[in-house]
């Protein structure tokens, strides 16, 4: 019962799809086992307008579902999800986002995260830049790649993406640091110190995890 984006960038020429991604929560945490997919649709609840990216949620293996609104604003067009579920249990969709650019014609990269099965989420901006997706001469109408993905492991999120921001399609990632919501690793090493000539005061020195 979805309706999936299609041409979201006419401004630019640029074809968009809409193809579900899909993860299953492994952590071993409360939520093992809960099933997520990914997708950007347009203008069924609870996608607000051109682009949003929609994540849809089976508690059941399968048998039954739910759908939420990944990206927290509602501006701009959001569009390409990709989606991890890191070895914390936290829902992770990445996705190509308009929302800095009234126009809609240049994009930049966010992350929506959840770390309560999907319910609530924050966004967090991934990429240090803006882009004008072009297409790429030579190829398919429209055609800059279906090029987005997740992935996450030793604590930290690696999104991946493509853009043309140095003139030609290159491919890009950032790391982002996560911990486990539950039960974060504790700080080692702690140690305080303190001296006759200074009783107000303490040095504390830690570890970080």
């Amino acid at each position: 019962g979805s309706v999936l984006v299609e041409d979201l960038h006419s401004s630019n020429g640029i074809r968009v799809n809409g193809f579900p991604r899909i993860d299953v929560d492994r952590s071993g945490g409360p939520r093992n086992g809960w099933i997520y997919a990914a997708a950007a649709e347009k203008f069924v609840a609870p996608a607000t307008d051109e682009g949003d990216v929609v994540v849809h949620r089976s508690t059941d293996g399968g048998l039954t579902w739910t759908k939420v609104r990944a990206n927290v604003t509602t501006t701009g067009r959001q569009y390409m999800a990709a989606l991890r579920v890191d070895e914390f249990g936290g829902v992770n969709a990445v996705y190509y986002d308009t929302r800095n650019t009234p126009t809609n014609d240049s994009a930049e990269v966010y992350i929506s995260r959840s770390i309560d099965g999907g319910t609530t989420w924050t966004d967090v901006m991934a990429s240090d830049h803006k882009f004008r997706p072009q297409p790429i001469s030579g190829l398919a109408t429209g055609y800059q790649g279906d090029y987005i993905g997740i992935t996450s492991g030793n604590s930290k999120m690696w999104p991946y993406w493509a853009d043309n921001s140095t003139g030609i399609y290159q491919a890009w990632t950032s790391a982002i640091s996560i911990a486990d919501p539950i039960d974060p690793n504790p700080p080692t090493n702690v140690s305080a110190y303190s001296d006759y000539q200074t009783p107000t005061s303490m040095r504390l020195r830690w570890t970080r995890p």
